[in-house]
């Protein structure tokens, strides 16, 4: 797993659980905002036989540090990755760093700019990865199409609870993955520097 599963998490109600096809966008947050409470099948990854799901559950307990713009509804959220066999885990970006970081330097770039495309430029996850060569690449043992399409998620997730312009959302988880390809940095220093990559 690139996350984990917290034993104090509620997960999300698979058998009531509402598809929602919203696509990648500078106003993402702002629109998961406006939907209610409760489970959501927002993609579906298959790779080879196996299919992969992300959903969402709403909401979570944490605070947003400030208000979204036209979010008279906002409230954390959590991300979970419900695997061919029914497992689910919530992911996390140390998890899915570490993972990075163990990657080839040739796959490692692709995978970068596949990640700055769905995080910080908004493309869908399955158009980066096949932008950027990097559809049928693994990540820690999984397709690389999943965890661009959970970091989309996540993403939309930090700019719920730390939205900009007051604070950085996004573009904070997307700093460890800069830091670490620069090869200066591995994962565990940025448990010391971000507080998006504590445990």
């Amino acid at each position: 797993m690139l996350g984990k599963r917290p034993k104090n998490a509620a997960s999300p109600d698979l058998n009531n659980c509402a598809s929602l096809n919203l696509p990648n966008s500078p106003d993402i947050a702002q629109k998961f905002c406006m939907c209610p409470e409760g489970s959501y099948l927002v993609e579906s990854i298959s790779f080879g036989q196996d299919l992969f799901k992300v959903v969402l559950r709403k909401p979570n307990s944490k605070i947003p540090k400030s208000q979204l713009v036209d979010c008279p509804n906002q409230k954390d959220f959590t991300v979970w990755v419900v695997e061919p066999n029914g497992d689910l885990w919530m992911p996390t970006h140390l998890s899915t760093l570490e993972a990075f970081a163990q990657m080839s330097q040739i796959e490692r770039d692709k995978v970068y700019m596949a990640i700055q495309s769905v995080v910080i430029d908004y493309a869908e996850p399955i158009t980066a990865a096949h932008e950027h060569g990097c559809d049928k690449l693994l990540i820690g043992g999984y397709p690389v199409l999943l965890v661009l399409s959970y970091l989309k998620w996540l993403a939309a997730l930090e700019d719920t609870l730390y939205p900009p312009p007051k604070y950085l959302g996004r573009r904070m988880a997307f700093a460890g993955y800069v830091l670490v390809h620069s090869g200066v940095y591995n994962p565990q220093d940025l448990q010391r520097v971000l507080k998006v990559f504590s445990r």
